[in-house]
């Protein structure tokens, strides 16, 4: 079964590891699912603001999964998973009867400024250390037109068609679209925090939560190394491109991309299940102020 000891290892790594995952989805109040660099961080921040100040917990953590619940039971547990794996997009971290047994907040963002964000950490991970090597492609360096045409983009909207095809099998769920969530912060904040404990939050509480976590005071608290965990660290303090707290522009993907590209691109986003998320197409208002990329 196993051609060598590393294959075994790696199986007995893969084997806890998933373990661990059941686990947690199994013990979790509410999962948050996203695809990776769809605000994940941004909303996590927000939401965790609204325990600090109806709680008195820590200013400087980050609620995931029960260590918040740990300090104060009254908060649920909420699992915050990408549901992305290296198996491929349309493999799952769990099987779908799993997800339909919870309450699940589903956010998604425009595919193009997800796929173009994944970009800028790729490089800032380069920065610090944690990517060894730096991808080629037949022997040249890796640009920022291979990564999100022909590699990442087609991967984020494969990840959103199986969301499109899961939604409807989910009892519990709320969709939130990063955009509308830029647009309306405290609405939707409302409506997430209503979801997650099933009773709104009183509007000082939100408008807290959502000046706390605001794009130009998060960066300032990432510069300072105010949280306490390593994801919002930035790459180099002098290279605004590496911070996690980057951009924050809905939209911002065009910024890339030469005309012949975007039309690449426009090709690529022609994909059906898309239109499950909204009456417009996933990032609609470019331009728009953003918070946290």
């Amino acid at each position: 079964m196993f051609g060598t000891l590393g294959s075994l290892r790696r199986w007995l790594i893969d084997h806890r590891r998933a373990f661990k995952r059941r686990r947690k989805f199994a013990r979790s109040d509410v999962i948050v699912v996203s695809h990776a660099k769809s605000g994940r961080t941004w909303l996590a921040t927000m939401i965790s603001h609204l325990y600090h100040q109806r709680y008195g917990l820590p200013a400087s953590e980050i609620i995931q999964f029960d260590n918040f619940h740990r300090r104060e039971p009254r908060v649920p547990r909420i699992l915050f998973v990408h549901d992305n794996v290296k198996k491929g997009p349309d493999v799952g971290l769990v099987p779908l009867p799993i997800y339909a047994r919870k309450k699940v907040v589903l956010l998604v963002r425009d595919p193009r400024d997800v796929a173009v964000s994944a970009w800028f950490q790729k490089k800032r991970n380069q920065r610090k250390g944690q990517e060894r090597t730096v991808p080629s492609i037949d022997g040249r360096p890796l640009t920022i037109e291979d990564y999100v045409i022909e590699m990442k983009l087609p991967r984020v909207i494969a990840f959103l068609r199986r969301w499109a095809e899961w939604a409807d099998r989910i009892p519990q769920l709320l969709l939130v679209r990063y955009e509308d969530l830029h647009r309306y912060p405290h609405e939707e904040l409302a409506r997430v925090t209503a979801f997650i404990n099933g009773a709104p939050a009183q509007p000082d509480e939100i408008a807290g939560a959502v000046a706390f976590a605001a794009f130009d005071r998060l960066r300032e608290k990432e510069a300072a190394g105010f949280f306490a965990t390593d994801k919002l660290r930035p790459g180099a303090l002098d290279d605004p491109d590496s911070f996690k707290v980057r951009r924050g522009k809905v939209g911002g993907w065009r910024d890339s991309f030469g005309p012949q590209d975007i039309a690449r691109i426009e090709v690529l986003m022609r994909e059906p299940a898309l239109a499950r998320f909204g009456d417009r197409p996933l990032g609609a208002e470019p331009g728009s102020s953003a918070a946290c990329a």
